[in-house]
């Protein structure tokens, strides 16, 4: 029994031994980990930190294309008026040649009656002439018959 006794206790020392080893291991372990901890922690607030940065750069072209897009906006409509005015323009000359249209229509209305009040009168005149010619005619022959009686 007593050499259980001298076991037990020869195996309760390896047993604190191999708990101090242990236990120094562990505390390495821990000091190991809790550097590697705060420099991961560190490395964190870093990227955190260039996070934060680059989200207010990102805010900042967020900000600018918001004003670009408010100007581009702003010039479509401005060239969109323009357009309207130019098409009020276009359609005011496109009713000003509908006018000059109207115009030369009567105009030409009234060439014809004018032409054809000149063949009129033409063919009136032609008539007084032919019947002048008549006449002529008729008094050069009855002057010929009195000078030849």
């Amino acid at each position: 029994m007593e050499q259980r006794i001298a076991d037990l206790e020869r195996r309760v020392s390896e047993l604190e031994f191999v708990y101090r080893n242990l236990a120094k291991d562990t505390t390495i372990l821990y000091g190991i980990l809790r550097m590697d901890l705060d420099a991961l922690k560190e490395r964190t607030e870093r990227i955190e930190q260039r996070l934060d940065t680059l989200s207010g750069e990102v805010a900042q072209v967020q900000v600018r294309l918001d004003r670009l897009e408010q100007q581009m906006d702003q010039r479509f409509a401005q060239v969109d008026q323009r357009f309207a005015q130019v098409d009020q323009r276009f359609a005011q000359v496109d009713q000003r040649f509908a006018q000059v249209d109207q115009r030369f229509a009567q105009v030409d209305q009234r060439f014809d009656r004018l032409e054809q009040q000149m063949d009129q009168r033409f063919a009136q005149v032609d008539q007084r002439f032919d019947r002048l010619e008549q006449q002529m005619g008729q008094i050069l022959t009855l002057l010929q018959k009195q000078q030849g009686s």
